[in-house]
């Protein structure tokens, strides 16, 4: 219902004329010579209408008294030449005001007349303005290619990926006792150095006879001996537990916290190994005994009797030994 409604309002509205703004009557081209012609017969007709005693005063006082019984007519054309004048000389002014209002262009228009269309041709390079964009001759007709992205700072190529060895899964003990580690990560002692540059060589001064040549020394002749630096896992971790607490990073203290864990644990285990089976009997003993002085006192309860069969076993055992 309401859609039928608004097609028959639609349908009065586009039948209707629409309404033009109306011009003011100031505006219009015959206001001025009209109001004029008017003043004119007004000026004109009072003077004749007046008393004719009344009207030759007046034109005596003028100096239109020689005139006679024509300056009765000379008086009247005076006073309409001056009014119609003066009305229409106002009702021109006034007609130009107006007229200047309505000829005013709005801001839209003034803009508009600075406007310059597009020229198709020229600056858009097509026939018109409704050529499609595939004809012109800058369109790609299609989608743009990506742009081929470009190898980052670090990465390894494909081919040197291939050739590396797969990663190792280590425990955390393994990790702290590798050497070549470095608090967090793993130096590659394997990694070939570059070639040094061949040095020349000395030229071998004539050997005298009085004096005999001190004879080196093969390195691999060398008697073992302790190393010449203690291995670096162990130096890391030497210079982590000397750095202050508050100047560790989270990482470092992961890495101090796990090599206290790992060297208590080793310690518990030292600890283990020293405890031989005797200890371990021993203590199981007196363990059986204190379980045998807290029963009852009666010998021949039948709960008890598990516990006095393990107890002299036990003893037996340790006989034996």
């Amino acid at each position: 219902m309401m859609g039928r409604r608004n097609h028959k309002t639609d349908r009065r509205t586009q039948g209707k004329p629409q309404r033009r703004t109306r011009t003011p009557l100031v505006a219009h081209r015959a206001f001025a010579p009209l109001l004029g012609v008017w003043g004119a017969a007004l000026g004109g007709l009072v003077t004749v209408v007046l008393p004719q005693a009344t009207v030759l005063a007046g034109a005596a006082n003028l100096g239109l008294g020689a005139l006679g019984g024509l300056g009765r007519f000379a008086l009247a054309g005076a006073a309409a030449l001056v009014l119609g004048g003066t009305l229409f000389v106002g009702a021109r002014t006034l007609t130009r005001k107006a007229r200047r209002t309505d000829d005013t262009p709005s801001i839209a228009a003034m803009a508009m007349r600075h406007v310059r269309m597009i020229d198709p041709m020229k600056e858009l390079g097509s026939s018109s303005l409704d050529e499609p964009v595939e004809c012109m001759p800058f369109a790609l007709g299609g989608k743009a290619p990506e742009p081929e992205a470009e190898p980052q700072a670090g990465t390894i190529p494909a081919h040197q990926a291939d050739d590396m060895p797969p990663p190792r899964e280590l425990d955390l003990a393994q990790f702290a006792v590798m050497p070549g580690r470095n608090a967090v990560w793993v130096v590659d002692e394997t990694t070939p150095a570059a070639p040094a540059r061949p040095t020349p060589e000395p030229v071998p001064e004539p050997l005298s006879a009085s004096a005999p040549s001190p004879v080196a020394i093969p390195a691999a002749s060398r008697p073992a001996g302790r190393p010449a630096s203690r291995p670096a896992s162990h130096s890391a971790i030497e210079h982590l537990r000397a750095v202050p607490p508050g100047e560790l990073s989270l990482i470092q203290m992961v890495e101090r916290f796990a090599a206290a864990l790992h060297e208590h644990q080793a310690a518990a285990e030292r600890r283990a190994d020293h405890n031989g089976p005797a200890d371990r009997d021993a203590a199981l003993a007196q363990a059986l005994k204190a379980l045998a002085s807290f029963s009852p006192e009666g010998h021949g309860e039948p709960e008890t009797a598990p516990l006095r069969d393990a107890l002299a076993r036990l003893q037996e055992l340790r006989g034996a030994a």
